[in-house]
């Protein structure tokens, strides 16, 4: 029995060292070219609105303009341009409304946050209003009491008040 159990462990072992060997081959970094112009001209180009498309960029538009636009940035990606300037370029010609997302900062910011700052608001105005609904004055129970308002006079009768009102 036990020359079996060294056996079946040998097994599991080697079975394990294998199974980490490829999970460590898959994992590993394997080295990758950099990406070709035509990859460069497609990322940057969809960072741009197409300026005749409603709602397209500059990538997926097959309009004279968009053909014109992803030239433009091939030459400048030759020439030794980087994205920024790529974008800056464009941006300095059209203006910002030409970029798919617009920028992080300045007045753009409240592009950005007007979203949740609006749910905010309505959720803090729902809950206010459902407080407000729920809570019962003491006048509105004496009321469904029996009519009577004011303090109670004695504690039977706030007893029974009480038991009316549940």
């Amino acid at each position: 029995m036990r020359g079996r159990s060294r056996g079946g462990m040998w097994w599991i072992a080697a079975a394990a060292v294998v199974f980490g060997v490829a999970v460590a081959l898959a994992v590993a970094p394997v080295a990758r070219r950099p990406p070709s112009t035509y990859q460069r001209v497609v990322a940057i180009a969809s960072q741009l609105r197409c300026p005749v498309c409603s709602g397209e960029s500059a990538a997926s538009s097959d309009t004279v303009q968009a053909i014109a636009m992803r030239r433009e940035i091939a030459r400048e990606l030759a020439a030794g341009r980087s994205t920024h300037q790529i974008l800056a370029g464009f941006v300095a010609q059209y203006g910002t409304w030409i970029l798919t997302r617009p920028p992080h900062h300045g007045a753009y910011t409240l592009l950005w946050l007007a979203p949740v700052l609006s749910v905010s608001v309505v959720t803090v105005l729902v809950v206010r209003y459902l407080r407000l609904r729920s809570v019962r004055r003491p006048a509105d129970a004496d009321a469904l009491a029996g009519g009577q308002t004011g303090a109670p006079q004695d504690g039977g009768d706030a007893e029974r008040r009480l038991a009316r009102y549940l």
